[in-house]
């Protein structure tokens, strides 16, 4: 007998008791069940899915995505959600990497740490505090969502952004396919650097299951300055250069300066401006909104800040003075 119905991600099984015929469909999530844990999907602002899974491993990912690309199921990678981009998504299923958050390897000699793809920030930088190093982002989130996003930040005017920070990476492809890619040293020049192709790709080409991280030594202090953006380029031209500038711009015609200084406590104690010092490191203001990107020349940020506020009818806009990259939001601008 032919039932002509059969949707791809139902499996059916027919019996024949007592002259019936019982049809009994079994949804793909229970088939997924036996890869890994499954339970109630996502219903929130930023994304909505049929069901999450939480694996332990490096193998269940790959079992996961292997299953999803097998049944034609659409998949969102996330950890902590705190920096979502874009507009709400919808998938079948959220791959959550909140048990994956260890770090795995911290080297003082060669300057580079290894984790997985769902630690946080938080706790890399309290494991790298213990050994006098830093990993220089203000990122809050995972270290998958700080690669896969690229998040540029006040940082990155003077180290890079993450595509320079990361030395490689172990990644998943879609198809369920575990890769090595790159080197726990900067000194890799052989093969294809596939984990380069992922920065940035927001999930869309694969996923961070593990990430080599350059670091660099912490300062013996850092100190923080407030003041009027007409110091901006004596401060960027000045002797002592700042480890990150930014100018934050409000839609009634206030402006701000923030930058952060980092050495010795000696030479710091030297400094010569107007900026209002304090020990400690200060941040940017916290910015919340969709997030669309918005490419500057160097030293054009602060420029493209005012004309994106403007253009876009913001509430405030944030320049990373330096770094050659915007990021304006619908109500609230980030031009870094």
């Amino acid at each position: 007998m032919y039932l002509g119905w059969s949707p791809s991600n139902i499996a059916q099984t027919v019996c024949l008791l007592c002259g019936f015929l019982v049809l009994v469909f079994v949804d793909w999530s229970d088939d997924l069940a036996r890869l890994v844990e499954v339970r109630d999907g996502l219903n929130v602002s930023w994304a909505k899915t049929e069901v999450n899974v939480y694996p332990e491993d490096y193998g269940q990912v790959a079992s996961v995505l292997g299953f999803a690309s097998e049944n034609n199921l659409s998949v969102y990678p996330f950890c902590m959600g705190t920096n979502p981009v874009g507009p709400t998504v919808k998938a079948k299923i959220g791959l959550v990497f909140s048990r994956l958050n260890s770090v795995l390897e911290v080297s003082s000699e060669n300057l580079y740490v290894s984790a997985q793809s769902g630690c946080p920030l938080t706790s890399l930088s309290a494991e790298l505090d213990k050994r006098g190093l830093y990993l220089p982002t203000d990122y809050a989130g995972s270290m998958g969502g700080w690669a896969s996003a690229n998040a540029v930040s006040a940082y990155s005017t003077w180290y890079g952004m993450p595509r320079e920070l990361v030395l490689g990476a172990k990644i998943c492809t879609g198809d369920g396919v575990l890769v090595s890619s790159g080197s726990k040293t900067t000194k890799f020049s052989s093969g294809y650097k596939v984990w380069k192709s992922l920065i940035g790709s927001l999930g869309w080409l694969g996923v961070f299951v593990e990430l080599y991280c350059r670091v660099y030594p912490k300062p013996e202090v850092f100190v923080s300055g407030v003041g009027d953006t007409s110091l901006l380029n004596t401060l960027l031209r000045g002797a002592l250069r700042p480890l990150c500038v930014w100018v934050v711009f409000e839609a009634g015609g206030r402006e701000a300066l923030g930058a952060v200084f980092g050495g010795y406590a000696s030479a710091l104690k030297r400094i010569n401006t107007s900026l209002r010092l304090s020990e400690g490191i200060l941040k940017p203001p916290t910015l919340e909104g969709n997030i669309v990107t918005v490419a500057s020349k160097k030293g054009l940020e602060s420029e493209y800040a005012k004309r994106a506020l403007s253009a876009l009818k913001g509430d405030m806009a944030i320049a990373y003075v330096g770094s050659g990259g915007c990021a304006p939001l619908r109500k609230r601008l980030l031009i870094c």
